[in-house]
């Protein structure tokens, strides 16, 4: 598989994670996925969605602090689309 399909791939895998941590904490008051539920709803490894979660921290999109998840815009915006991510673009 060539490199930037590699990327693309994996910028649509965070944008799902990202948009299911902002869903799960708009329906449960705020409160955001431990790291367990996000493994559970994507059915991948604990270590999968813990290195998902600590992407989405490297962009400044959310914090980790004390084993939760917090969501960095409380005005949250959807990330753009997969099929719209450029080549070298970040997320």
């Amino acid at each position: 598989m060539h490199v930037w399909k590699q990327r693309k791939r994996r910028a649509r895998q965070r944008y799902r994670v990202y948009a299911f941590i902002v869903s799960y904490a708009r329906e449960h008051n705020g409160t955001p996925p431990r790291l367990v539920e996000i493994a559970r709803h994507f059915s991948v490894a604990l270590n999968t969605a813990r290195q998902h979660v600590f992407e989405l921290v490297n962009m400044r999109l959310l914090r980790y602090e004390n084993s939760q998840i917090i969501v960095e815009d409380a005005e949250w915006t959807p990330p753009p689309q997969a099929d719209e991510i450029s080549e070298g673009s970040d997320f």
